[in-house]
């Protein structure tokens, strides 16, 4: 399957950027390492 967009890091700035893409109808995909960081604890991700 392809994407519009790869996104590496799923922080405040990889979260921001969902939203815009989702708004533009593009499609993309989202990882990032499996562990707790402050920007995922501030965004209740």
């Amino acid at each position: 399957m392809q994407h519009d967009v790869l996104i590496v890091g799923f922080g405040l700035a990889g979260w921001a950027l969902t939203e815009v893409l989702k708004q533009e109808g593009k499609s993309f995909v989202a990882f990032d390492a499996e562990k707790k960081s402050s920007s995922s604890v501030a965004t209740g991700i």
